[in-house]
C-alpha cells in the first residue's frame, strides 16, 4: 500500500510541477502525498492533515498536526455543554516527514526525531534518492530507529531539482528485524 501511495503522489506532483521552482515542487509533493492518503483513508472515521488542506479547520481549527502529513483515526464526544459533538484524534495510522535537503543531515535528523517522538502505527520518512543522506539513513542510522511498536518506512524520492532530468521512480523500504527491505 505505502509503495503505491508514494509512487502515485510522486507521479502526480511531477506532472503538475513543470514550471515551479523547487520549494514549490516540495510543497506540491506533500499535498499530493496527503491526497493519496485521503484516497486510501476515505471514511468519516479518518482525517488526513496537511498544511494546505483546509477541510479539517471546522472541527480542529488547524490544517496540520505537527507533521507534514498525519493520518488520524477520529473519535467523537459530546461537548461539555452537551450541545454539540466534538471530534478528537483517537489514534494515528500514519505520520509522515519529508526532508529534501540533499546534504544537510541536521535537517534530516530533526525531522526523523519528530517521527520518533510521535505515536503512530506507521511512520514514513522521505529523503532524496541517490544522495549522501539516503545512504546515511539506510545504513548508518538503522540502529537508532526505536523498537516502539511502530512500522517504520523510508521512501527515497528523486529530489525536485532532478524531476525532469530522470525517469527514476521512488523506492520505499520497510524496517524489519533491523534490516531494510524494499516494499
Amino acid at each position: 500500500m505505502i509503495g503505491d501511495i508514494v509512487r502515485c503522489a510522486y507521479k502526480s506532483a511531477k506532472e503538475k510541477s513543470n514550471d515551479l521552482e523547487n520549494s514549490l515542487k516540495s510543497k506540491l509533493w506533500i499535498e499530493e502525498l496527503a491526497k493519496e492518503f485521503r484516497l486510501k483513508f476515505c471514511s468519516p472515521h479518518y482525517r488526513v492533515f496537511s498544511s494546505d488542506y483546509y477541510e479539517n479547520r471546522d472541527a480542529f481549527k488547524i490544517n496540520e498536526l505537527l507533521y507534514d502529513v498525519s493520518v488520524a483515526k477520529i473519535g467523537r464526544v459530546d461537548s461539555a455543554s452537551g450541545k454539540t459533538e466534538l471530534e478528537f484524534v483517537s489514534s494515528c495510522e500514519w505520520l509522515v516527514e519529508s526532508e529534501f535537503h540533499s546534504s544537510n543531515s541536521r535537517e534530516s535528523i530533526i525531522d526523523l526525531s519528530k517521527l520518533f517522538m510521535g505515536r503512530s502505527k506507521n511512520k514514513l520518512f522521505v529523503v532524496p534518492k541517490s544522495t549522501t543522506i539516503a545512504n546515511w539513513v539506510l545504513s548508518d542510522l538503522t540502529n537508532i530507529f526505536p523498537q516502539d511498536g511502530s512500522e517504520y518506512f523510508v521512501a527515497l524520492v528523486p529530489h525536485p531539482v532532478d524531476w525532469f532530468k530522470t525517469e527514476d521512480a521512488p523506492i520505499v523500504y520497510s524496517l524489519k528485524a533491523g534490516c531494510w527491505a524494499e516494499v
